[in-house]
């Protein structure tokens, strides 16, 4: 390593370069301040999320630690519901000339960002997780930026979750909307760095810097001890010892036409490593936070676990002081005379014990009252009902007088009642959720028109083929190049012709819902009989269509049949065919089986209508009545 003079030298370049830099530190170390003064309730909410007891209280009863994990339960369940699956909606464009523009975008989220932007974890992951956390904090941040997968499968936009302790905002205001600036923080080891200097100077890289950061390394300043403000409490339990963070790097994104991206190193002087205009060349800070309940006097937004931690921590407490009961009236402590005892054969530790006495009665059992242990039930049952207005949701195994609430209950009407009251409070969090993952997508449209510039390949299946039919993109189609099987193709994008254009997506209210396939299906029957019972007034107007095979394609859906859709469905072109040459076949042999029974029956016929021959003397007359006559003559 280089002697200390030096390094003095690279900060005073630093600080020479100007009040920026000045205010920079300023401005970072009061906005610091005021973070750190709000996020030390984080502790508490982290370990409620991993079901590690933190109340101390509950830590003090004889170290039982016992939590049921009741709040942290009821917000997974939550996430799992408002994130049932991705997004629906459509991209519009701003300008009408745009609209074929904003159909290859369409394509782009759904079969290119959304299936690929899968850093840290798949992209739907990553929003149920974006839900479930905004809980958990009152907000989530989501960074978004210009990727490349580690295999070189996937350029294109994506997304981080960025911990909220690291992502300290602006002081003073109160939404992302109205800030000027945020800084976040991460660590960067030796390798990184190594990049950093391979990279060209469109980057920015202050490479001296980087060189004076990559001899700290070296010189083992990349150690660190476990941070409590910058550590969560689950990466503390988890991590043995001190780890290897690396430097640590504060990033200043500045929102505006002419905001910069600068990269400073806190810990070190904030010796400036990177300064370049912002690359996304939209004038916005790449984060989209979303919210559990936004605060119109505080960034920081309320979640559910700021408004449970009192109940979670009483329940803890009441169930642990209740083992703790319990350990006593099972082996209860001993008053002991000294006097009339052996010592050495007492031993506390051992609940069956044997100790030897001198005096009569000098060892007795201490006998508590069992009050506190009648009331645990009701008073925990009174908790849990507490817990569940507050999620708004309901335990109908509860009865309405020990949660508190009078109107819960087991009848058909109650569950109801407080199912729809569940659904209006996942509906808030749906919203907030979408307009979060609208943003989060306009922000990656706007990174494939101001960075993208090679051509997209968009891999689509037979599948995916029919949905851009339906959507009505037949001359797309006719740009796709089939692959060698036919079951697939490619669809070229170019970039260039995705840019100079602003493109909105509207998100449809409520697709993030898992779909209820019981009532979907229900409904769909009722319709189709509904439908059935109009043949009539379809048949006498010949304009009327019904789409049958639509559905019978939502019923496969619905219904999980495989082959639902081919119960009833028109036959192609073969199957006509055949079908019209066994109906000729068929007539064919009807007409010639007619045919010969009508030839039988006219033998019939005209046996029936020949007259019988008559002989007399050697004489055949085939007249009856001249037949007759002879006969008589013949009598004679």
């Amino acid at each position: 390593m280089k002697d200390k003079k030096e390094y003095e030298e690279k900060e005073s370049i630093t600080e020479n370069k100007g009040e920026t830099i000045y205010e920079l530190k300023s401005q970072f170390a009061d906005d610091l301040e005021a973070h750190d003064n709000y996020i030390t309730e984080f502790d508490a909410y982290e370990a409620m999320l991993i079901g590690e007891v933190w109340d101390s209280v509950s830590k003090s009863v004889k170290k039982s630690s016992i939590t049921d994990s009741y709040a942290a339960t009821l917000a997974i369940e939550r996430a799992a519901r408002v994130m049932g699956k991705l997004p629906d909606g459509q991209v519009e464009a701003i300008a009408k000339r745009d609209t074929g523009k904003a159909a290859f975008m369409e394509i782009l989220r759904q079969k290119w960002i959304y299936p690929n932007a899968n850093s840290q974890h798949p992209f739907f992951i990553k929003l149920r997780m974006w839900q479930l956390y905004s809980s958990v904090y009152g907000y989530m941040p989501m960074y978004y930026d210009w990727n490349v997968s580690p295999d070189g499968s996937y350029i294109g936009p994506d997304c981080w979750l960025w911990n909220p302790r690291n992502l300290i905002p602006q002081m003073g205001r109160t939404s992302l909307a109205d800030m000027g600036y945020v800084t976040a923080l991460s660590w960067v080891d030796e390798k990184q760095i190594d990049e950093y200097l391979e990279e060209d100077e469109a980057a920015g890289w202050d490479k001296a810097s980087l060189q004076t950061l990559k001899e700290l390394v070296e010189a083992g300043d990349e150690k660190g001890s476990v941070d409590p403000k910058r550590d969560t409490e689950v990466s503390r339990i988890r991590t043995l010892g001190d780890s290897k963070k690396g430097i640590c790097l504060a990033t200043r994104y500045e929102a505006g036409e002419d905001g910069e991206w600068v990269t400073f190193a806190p810990d070190h002087g904030c010796l400036e490593v990177r300064r370049l205009a912002n690359p996304h060349k939209n004038g916005k800070i790449p984060f989209v936070i979303k919210y559990s309940m936004p605060l119109y006097d505080s960034f920081y937004g309320m979640g559910d676990f700021q408004r449970a931690k009192p109940l979670q921590f009483a329940r803890d407490g009441l169930t642990n002081f209740y083992f703790h009961g319990i350990k006593m009236n099972l082996s209860p402590p001993m008053v002991i005379n000294a006097n009339g005892v052996i010592k050495h054969t007492i031993d506390a530790t051992n609940p069956a014990q044997v100790m030897m006495e001198t005096i009569p009665n000098s060892i007795r059992r201490l006998e508590t009252s069992t009050a506190g242990l009648s009331t645990y039930q009701a008073a925990q049952s009174q908790l849990t009902g507490s817990l569940l207005s507050l999620y708004g949701t309901q335990n109908a195994s509860i009865p309405g007088a020990e949660a508190l609430n009078p109107s819960q209950g087991k009848t058909p009407a109650a569950i109801n009642m407080y199912g729809d009251k569940e659904a209006t409070r996942d509906g808030q969090e749906r919203t907030y959720m979408e307009q979060a993952i609208e943003q989060l997508t306009d922000g990656f449209f706007s990174l494939v028109g101001n960075i993208g510039t090679e051509d997209i390949p968009v891999t689509l299946f037979a599948k995916d083929i029919e949905e851009i039919q339906k959507m009505g993109y037949e001359d797309i189609l006719e740009m796709v190049q089939p692959s060698e099987s036919g079951e697939a193709g490619t669809l070229m994008i170019k970039p260039d012709g995705l840019k100079d254009a602003a493109y909105r997506f509207n998100i449809t209210h409520g697709s993030t819902k898992e779909m209820d396939k019981e009532k979907q299906l229900a409904s769909l029957e009722r319709l189709m009989g509904v439908v059935g019972k109009f043949q009539n007034e379809l048949k006498e107007n010949p304009n009327l269509v019904i789409g049958w095979d639509e559905m019978l394609t939502d019923y496969q859906s619905l219904s999980d049949l495989p082959n639902a859709n081919q119960y009833v469905r028109p036959l192609n072109e073969q199957e006509i065919a055949e079908r019209e040459a066994l109906m000729q076949q068929q007539a064919q042999m009807q007409a010639e089986e007619q045919a010969k029974m009508q030839e039988e029956k006219m033998m019939a016929q005209q046996s029936a209508i020949a007259p019988a021959a008559t002989s007399v003397r050697g004489m055949t007359f085939q007249d009856p009545d001249l037949g007759s006559i002879a006969q008589e003559l013949d009598s004679m």
